[in-house]
């Protein structure tokens, strides 16, 4: 059974599917690692068991520990993901702060939250 009441146990392989059913969650930086506070229940958490490079895939999405983001962000440094203006040279430099995410086919970008950003600023 699903975690997520009204949610499939498993979704079908041949479309992308709707992750409505499931909670979204507000990823953060904060002291220069990014940081998912979602469960296996949360949306960013549902994607195919597979190695494939694109989804959908074929492949049924499942439940994962992990949040879809982490591999990417784990394979390089934050900074090298961060999509602002400011010339961040270390993962320690970058603010704490909420953030967004964008997969651009090859990797991803983030920026942070503009209303977040602004309050750890002040």
């Amino acid at each position: 059974m699903s975690p997520v009441a009204d949610a499939p146990d498993v979704w079908s392989a041949d479309v992308p599917p709707d992750l409505s059913a499931f909670p979204t969650v507000q990823h953060r930086i904060e002291k220069g690692r990014f940081v998912c506070p979602g469960d296996e229940t949360a949306s960013c958490h549902q994607y195919p068991a597979c190695d494939h490079e694109t989804w959908p895939c074929g492949c049924d999405y499942v439940p994962h520990a992990d949040c879809w983001i982490k591999p990417w962000i784990d394979g390089s440094d934050l900074v090298d993901s961060y999509a602002g203006d400011e010339p961040y040279l270390r993962d320690e430099d970058l603010p704490d702060g909420d953030a967004t995410w964008t997969f651009e086919g090859d990797y991803v970008l983030f920026d942070y939250v503009l209303a977040s950003r602004e309050a750890s600023d002040a």
